[in-house]
């Protein structure tokens, strides 16, 4: 439909390389698609220019978050907090009798190193911010170099590689976690910590979701995309929870009815103004084995055009009797094709039939008055139908659809 976003590039799986990718919502300022993995249930944004990244957190992060980060971390510092994580991280360790040396990736201001060296560590930060890194080596007394230092650090030399919820803010986290796990030794881990999105929170809107700030995050992770993604970067992994175990738990918690936004679509109109923050973390450890195989790079092509099939937020129909509404799908080619949406349907009680979705020849069923639904249709075709008979209000929104193309 005419002024509807549109985007088209070369998608594979930002986490384990596949090629089950489709889009679940158009950023409507920004108009930049959010990707979705069905293989291992990762999220993503495609990443800005590195220009405006640097430019955002040089600027508006900056200034938003060091005062929070500052008295955050020296309150854990205070209280212990970092002598229990870095009891955990050893845990983890082989025995032996070696120097242990750490690295911290996305440092901060860097009191667990600083507690780290006091327990006998060698230490390193890497940190983006300029002025976190002369706080920390001027403040703290601790090492810190810029990312794109990180050759300073010799290959095959660290014991442990910490990177708490900075994974999230990656635009490659596959390039990053190959060359953190390069430095590694033999037997050392990789330990990430990150928000953890359980795809059974996407469908209601009774949660508040607070954790996904474009640009400031753009990789969103299920445990299993974690656990594939260090997988890629040649380790083996030892532990993974999180708080959830799993989709059923997380509605339990919510008090949500069992199925409720099982389906994957679209994220509700809440992500516009708060996007989502899980309720959890999860927290993967990866060990480097003896006989260390170097991080693949996966060759697969996912090229993939999205477009949005409304112009607008979200289109409302009032209709009456036996009804239909139709909408092109904007398909330049019969291909493979996903449409995923949000669809709430309100009626008098015992009047209206359910609503029925058609696209791409495949259909799905949406009970009247079961409050917002998302659905995700894959297959063939030109056209997205909604139909159903009696009085309804109809509301559809975040309606996109992902087109598979052939590689250039």
């Amino acid at each position: 439909m005419s002024g509807a976003p549109e985007a088209e590039g070369d998608w594979p799986c930002r986490f384990c390389g596949g090629g089950d990718v489709c889009a679940v919502y158009m950023h409507p300022r920004e108009q930049r698609p959010l990707l979705h993995c069905g293989t291992c249930g990762g999220y993503w944004f495609p990443a800005p220019p590195e220009s405006h990244l640097a430019a955002y957190y040089n600027g508006e992060y900056a200034e938003t978050h060091r005062r929070q980060y500052l008295e955050q971390h020296r309150s854990e510092y205070e209280s212990g907090q970092h002598d229990a994580i870095l009891r955990v991280l050893q845990d983890h360790l082989e025995p032996g009798s070696q120097k242990i040396r750490m690295m911290e990736f996305g440092t901060s201001y860097a009191f667990l190193l600083k507690k780290a060296r006091e327990i006998g560590m060698d230490v390193v930060g890497v940190e983006y911010d300029a002025e976190i890194r002369r706080y920390n080596e001027e403040k703290i007394g601790v090492r810190t170099i810029g990312p794109d230092r990180l050759d300073q650090v010799a290959d095959g030399t660290l014991n442990i590689v910490w990177a708490s919820h900075v994974a999230e803010h990656m635009p490659d986290p596959a390039a990053t976690m190959r060359a953190l796990a390069g430095k590694l030794r033999a037997g050392g881990i990789l330990a990430v910590t990150s928000p953890c999105f359980a795809p059974a929170l996407v469908g209601t809107d009774s949660l508040r979701i607070t954790d996904m700030v474009y640009p400031g995050h753009l990789s969103f992770f299920t445990l299993e995309a974690a656990k594939r993604l260090l997988a890629r970067a040649g380790l083996d992994v030892a532990t993974a929870v999180t708080q959830f175990v799993n989709d059923g738990q997380a509605l339990r918690h919510l008090n949500t009815p069992a199925g409720r936004g099982m389906e994957a679509g679209g994220l509700t109109r809440a992500l516009e103004e708060a996007p989502f923050h899980a309720g959890a973390n999860l927290f993967v450890v990866a060990r480097r084995p003896a006989n260390a195989r170097a991080g693949r790079r996966d060759g697969r092509r996912c090229n993939v055009r999205v477009s949005g099939l409304s112009p607008a937020r979200s289109v409302r129909y009032d209709v009456d009797g036996d009804w239909e509404i139709l909408m092109p799908v904007p398909s330049r080619r019969r291909a493979k094709a996903v449409v995923c949406g949000n669809v709430i349907a309100l009626s008098t009680p015992g009047v209206s039939t359910p609503v029925k979705i058609e696209a791409l020849g495949r259909s799905v069923e949406i009970p009247a008055n079961s409050g917002p639904r998302s659905f995700r249709l894959e297959g063939e075709g030109t056209c997205l139908a909604v139909r159903g008979g009696g009085e309804a209000e109809i509301v559809l929104y975040d309606c996109v659809l992902t087109e598979h193309l052939a590689p250039a």
